[in-house]
């Protein structure tokens, strides 16, 4: 008889613990018999109890599913760790709670991930240097999104590189705004206008 796997997985996201847990749970599908007829005969059984919710708490469905969870706070442990080096490098690493709680309300009220919100921010504050001007980029960034065909990885790339004195993606998205204002290379005009533009959205 095989020996029982306890599968934990700390609230603290430690990546040792999560390593471990991702290891157990594949351990847990093994014993399990997956890949053999075990698997086949429990599954069998839970069809037996009911359809779509039989399929949908199976034990390879329950597996694979913490399994995600652990790798996805796993690789959201990395993407907080690497926002925060970027605060450091630009002398804001005091500033690492506010925006982690400003990333979390975002995500919120949006409804946008903050896997994909981390690292956006990340791009802006490296290029700017600056937590508030970067927040409000990012802020800018999912209304031009929400308004257009854009992704906020895009958006928020093409401010990046207009921050950084290339403003040739900042036409490529195709804003409406006016030419002549991205060609007087001002953040704060472009941003403005880009802000009225799109605002509320």
């Amino acid at each position: 008889m095989a020996k029982p796997i306890n599968v934990v997985i700390k609230g603290d996201y430690n990546d040792k613990d999560v390593n471990r847990a991702i290891r157990d749970l594949e351990s847990l599908k093994t014993q399990a018999g997956v890949s053999s007829g075990a698997m086949g005969g429990l599954n069998k059984s839970m069809v037996a109890l009911g359809g779509v919710m039989a399929a949908a708490f199976s034990a390879t469905a329950i597996v694979d599913f913490f399994k995600s969870a652990a790798e996805g706070a796993l690789a959201d442990e990395a993407a907080m760790k690497s926002l925060a080096i970027s605060l450091q490098n630009v002398n804001q690493g005091y500033r690492s709670t506010d925006v982690n709680q400003f990333i979390d309300s975002m995500s919120m009220a949006s409804g946008i991930a903050d896997d994909v919100l981390r690292p956006a921010l990340q791009q802006l504050v490296t290029v700017t240097g600056d937590v508030t001007k970067s927040q409000d980029a990012l802020t800018l960034a999912t209304n031009v999104a929400a308004g257009s065909a854009r992704t906020i990885s895009e958006v928020s790339a093409a401010l990046s590189a207009a921050y950084s004195g290339n403003f040739t993606a900042i036409t490529r998205l195709k804003t409406g705004i006016d030419a002549n204002i991205i060609a007087t290379k001002d953040m704060d005009k472009i941003t403005a206008a880009l802000s009225e533009r799109y605002k509320g959205q």
